[in-house]
């Protein structure tokens, strides 16, 4: 029978011969070392293998007991929702054509009548970004991308908050991405609010006009994100794939075990000196690290540092973010 030392070997060898880790061979090809494969799985084996004794030793890691046969009918009747935001993307030499749609899809598991599923459209933006006169923001901005991005991140989230508040609500609401994004890059001084109709829109109607800076994009999603922890229903965000070149889970790991005197800061450090060498993130090295139905402890993660980069008008506002409870 394989053991565990074994199968993480295993895993990493096959991730190297389908080529998941060609920039980290890349660089292991730098040291100029004779078998730069054999060395890399090697090195990368061992620090593993020490990787998983620690979360295994710390209680850190958990095993998911999934069975189909007993899952799926131990929740039948309940109405799951999930939320995903699109972009349309028209590309015109003198306009910036803005075009963002976010459906609801809910579905009762095990049901099968005809009101078993329903999709709808909860929310669909139209507008110009290069008029100052536009029903989404209060006035021009260079960087339309960044606007088309802030609209759609903070679409999404209003989407699933008013699934979530509605008088049926699901039992559980999934969104298609992250639920706490880093807010700010869209609270730069020049970065302009959203109007009163577009907060309408995603914060339901207040009866009064809001001033620009309870307009402006991190007052607005931090009050949404607010709204969506009060509420009764369980909400999660799912992302399929990592694209970050950090092993920012892992890091928070560490980080509190240190906090706990469970941990050297010496001994942390080179544990992330090491992840940074190879260009792990945490997609990649917990799929070798750990099992096939495990996972770590969720842990939250405060996903709006760093805090240099804070504006400074938000600094109290971006230091009491809701954190992310992340797995």
């Amino acid at each position: 029978m394989e053991s565990a030392d074994s199968r993480i070997e295993d895993r990493i060898r096959l991730k190297v011969e389908r080529g998941e880790f060609l920039l980290q061979l890349l660089l292991a090809a730098r040291d100029g070392t004779s078998d730069v494969q054999a060395d890399f799985i090697d090195k990368l084996s061992v620090f593993s293998r020490s990787l998983r004794a620690l979360f295994v030793e710390e209680g850190l890691v958990i095993k998911l007991q999934y069975s189909p046969s007993e899952f799926w009918p131990s929740i039948r009747g309940q109405r799951i929702c999930f939320v995903d935001g699109g972009v349309a993307r028209i590309e015109l030499p003198s306009a910036a054509p803005m075009g963002i749609r976010v459906g609801t899809y809910q579905v009762r598991v095990g049901d099968r009548s005809e009101k078993r599923e329903e999709f709808k459209v909860d929310i669909a933006i139209a507008d110009e970004l290069f008029d100052a006169n536009q029903s989404s923001f209060d006035d021009a901005f260079d960087d339309t991308q960044k606007l088309t991005d802030a609209a759609r991140i903070i679409s999404e989230v209003a989407a699933i908050v008013r699934a979530v508040e509605s008088e049926d609500p699901p039992d559980l609401a999934v969104l298609h991405g992250p639920l706490v994004n880093p807010a700010a890059p869209y609270g730069t001084p020049e970065f302009p609010s959203f109007t009163d109709e577009m907060c309408d829109a995603l914060c339901g109607k207040s009866g009064c006009s809001r001033s620009a800076a309870e307009r402006q994009f991190v007052a607005v999603y931090k009050h949404l994100l607010e709204r969506l922890a009060g509420a009764r229903v369980s909400a999660v965000g799912v992302i399929e794939r990592n694209l970050s070149s950090r092993a920012t889970l892992i890091n928070q790991h560490l980080s509190r075990l240190v906090e706990q005197r469970r941990l050297d800061l010496a001994q942390k450090e080179e544990v992330m000196r090491r992840i940074e060498e190879y260009r792990l993130n945490d997609a990649a090295l917990l799929s070798v690290v750990l099992e096939q139905g495990e996972a770590l402890t969720p842990v939250a993660i405060d996903r709006q540092q760093p805090k240099e980069k804070w504006p400074n008008k938000w600094e109290d506002m971006l230091a009491t973010y809701p954190r992310a409870v992340t797995t």
